[in-house]
């Protein structure tokens, strides 16, 4: 079972299919509500629906998490699925290797962003072709394969430093190791099997 993949995302799935109607945002007394435009507002710049195949490894969660809206917008919830997948897993990376851990729920903020804006039962459809996608070995024998092809991060994480309050002096940690985060995360996350 895809567990540790299966859990987080679905449980943040889960939190967003709950929310009552569509489009409905956090107050702000929450720490970050779904309208914070540090770490990307879903809804500034247009993205067009790509395959995770045309993703590039220079694109941030920010903008992925853009790709999936768009995709979800037009009901293609198996690219979405998959854009999504690896949106999470480079948020995941990149929390890793930012300096100030304040920023590191960036990635969910951006996830709430994505999904405010449609209606629960949008977000059900998605979350229903997730767990489908989590359940199904061949599905995920090519996302990872997929994913392996996109490769590690190749940008840098400014949505997700921007998204902190700035306890640290430098932004990236100087003593990362980015080969062994990302195949830790390939396996752990995604339970691809050892690059």
């Amino acid at each position: 079972m895809r567990s540790v993949l299966l859990i987080a995302s679905c449980a943040l799935i889960s939190t967003i299919c709950s929310a009552q109607g569509g489009g409905d945002k956090p107050s702000r007394d929450t720490p970050y509500s779904a309208s914070d435009t540090r770490v990307g507002d879903s809804s500034t710049t247009q993205q067009p629906c790509l395959e995770l195949t045309d993703v590039k490894a220079k694109t941030p969660p920010d903008v992925l998490y853009r790709i999936v809206g768009a995709c979800v917008a037009q009901a293609r919830f198996v690219e979405a699925r998959r854009v999504f997948a690896l949106a999470g897993l480079y948020s995941r990376f990149d929390a890793e290797r930012v300096a100030d851990k304040t920023a590191s729920d960036a990635g969910s903020v951006l996830v709430l962003n994505t999904f405010s804006q449609f209606p629960i039962e949008v977000r059900k459809k998605f979350q229903q072709s997730f767990v489908e996608m989590t359940k199904d070995a061949d599905a995920m024998q090519s996302l990872c394969l997929d994913v392996q092809r996109v490769g590690e991060p190749a940008y840098y994480p400014d949505y997700m430093i921007a998204h902190g309050i700035g306890h640290s002096d430098a932004p990236l940690l100087a003593n990362f190791d980015a080969k062994r985060t990302w195949a830790m995360y390939l396996t752990s996350y995604l339970h691809c099997a050892q690059p």
